[in-house]
């Protein structure tokens, strides 16, 4: 009996300040929703997310920016 190999998923955990876009700290939250990513930073997440890989991201902001944050992210 041949054995079925699984496919690997890789697992990506990503920062978002400073690493997908510019650098904001919470002291300017005012400007996550206008945040400007970073070069080539979302061709290269969609290209793990593409390919199967999990993408997720975590940050430093705080719970009360959740929602500007989640729908920077889409």
């Amino acid at each position: 009996m041949r054995k079925t190999m699984k496919k690997r998923t890789t697992i990506w955990l990503i920062d978002i300040d400073g690493t997908i876009c510019e650098d904001i700290p919470n002291e300017q939250a005012y400007l996550f929703g206008a945040a400007k990513p970073l070069p080539g930073a979302l061709a290269k997440v969609q290209e793990f997310y593409n390919r199967g890989d999990r993408v997720t991201f975590f940050t430093s902001r705080t719970s009360e920016h959740a929602e500007i944050t989640e729908a920077w992210l889409r």
